[in-house]
Formats: structure tokens, sequence, C-alpha cells
């Protein structure tokens, strides 16, 4: 087995995958919608030859809410429908981004993709967030029907100011 050391600035990125989430779940959402740091059918994370140093697999319809105990300033993921889907699946992803309370600081969608089908290309998401403190990552059927709607979010990770 081969040993991986990765070495940043300390607390310059959170790894979502490794947190634990603070809600999760949606409207019909599959008892099983969520994994962490592996495919939807427990292999290591990879999409379409890229492996991942972490992950989130997410089954249409779901969504999983983080929260920061610092102000977020980027987003960044890659994301897919999982190769064990082949050419099936299709779903679009929203991010939303806020505040600590949703009461006082509402969740606002930041990103919506369009229709990612099995065997696309990957969407890298790479986005600015305003100092958030809460991120939502969604899942959803594009089609109407789940069958084989398994989204693998590739190093899913919150950046954070170097300033503190």
């Amino acid at each position: 087995a081969d040993a991986i050391a990765v070495v940043e600035p300390s607390g310059s990125r959170l790894r979502l995958a490794l947190m634990e989430p603070l809600e999760q779940g949606a409207a019909g959402a599959l008892a099983t919608s969520l994994t962490r740091g592996c495919t939807y059918s427990g292999d290591w994370p990879r999409l379409r030859g890229q492996t991942g140093f972490t992950a989130i697999g997410l089954h249409a319809p779901a969504a999983v809410r983080y929260r920061f105990d610092r102000p977020a300033v980027r987003f960044t993921a890659t994301v897919g429908i999982d190769d064990t889907a082949g050419q099936r699946g299709s779903v679009r992803v929203r991010v939303k981004a806020g505040g600590k309370t949703p009461a006082q600081d509402p969740l606002v969608e930041v990103f919506r993709s369009p229709v990612i089908c099995g065997g696309d290309p990957l969407l890298t998401i790479d986005l600015p967030l305003a100092d958030a403190t809460s991120l939502e990552l969604h899942v959803g059927p594009a089609d109407g029907s789940t069958v084989l709607d398994r989204t693998l979010w590739l190093d899913p990770q919150a950046w954070f100011s170097s300033v503190e």
C-alpha cells in the first residue's frame, strides 16, 4: 500500500467528505442517499478515470448541509454521474450558501447545473461564496425518474481566507 501525504497551509480549506454533515435528506430521499469517501457502490472515488482524494456520493433526490465555524470564500468540486450507472441516470445539481441561521441569513442558490447524464464529461465547480458559513449540496432527478441518479462529488472543498 502506498502512503500519500498532503501538505497545505493550516486551515486554508476543509474537505467536506471528512466532515459529518449538519443535516441530510430531502423529500422522497432514499435512506442510502449519502456516501462519504467512496462511490455509491462502495468503490474507490473515481469518475471517468479521475480519482478523488475524498468524495461525497448523493443519490437523487438528496441534499446535505454543512456549517463552518468561520466564513468560507470559495467552494470547489468535480461532479458526475457515478461510473457504475454507465450511460444511464440524469440529474441537476445545485449549491446553496448562506449564513449561520437560515432565519437570519437564508440560503441562496449560487449554482445550478445543466442536466448531467451518465457518461457525460465531468462538471468542474468553482464558486465564490462571499463569506458563507452554511453550504448545501443538492441533487435532483432531471427526467422525473431516479433510476441510477447517483452523483459523485470528487474532492468537495470549502476554502477560507488566509487572513484570520
